[in-house]
């Protein structure tokens, strides 16, 4: 699960056009720790789950579903990418 994490979490930043150290002051953690989520060194708290959630106006089962689909997508073929479902979500709450 957490390959596919960092990737969406790091999507999510860029549809919603923040720097790193924008959702680092949010989370209330620094700029490297939260670089290592972006690159799956750490595993990220359920906490700060839902603070990016927040952060980015969406339901926390949202991002939960969208973790699902990219490990189910991994599963099936080792390409890695975030699922299309991620960007059409986002667009859709008009987060983008």
């Amino acid at each position: 699960m957490n390959l596919e994490l960092g990737q969406i979490i790091k999507k999510l930043r860029k549809i919603n056009d923040l720097k790193q150290q924008s959702v680092a002051d949010y989370l209330c953690i620094s700029r490297p720790t939260y670089i290592r989520y972006e690159r799956n060194e750490v595993e990220m708290p359920l906490s700060k789950l839902f603070d990016l959630a927040s952060l980015y106006d969406l339901e926390i089962i949202v991002l939960i579903r969208l973790i699902e689909e990219a490990v189910a997508r991994d599963s099936r073929d080792k390409a890695g990418e975030v699922p299309n479902t991620l960007i059409e979500t986002v667009e859709m709450k008009g987060c983008a």
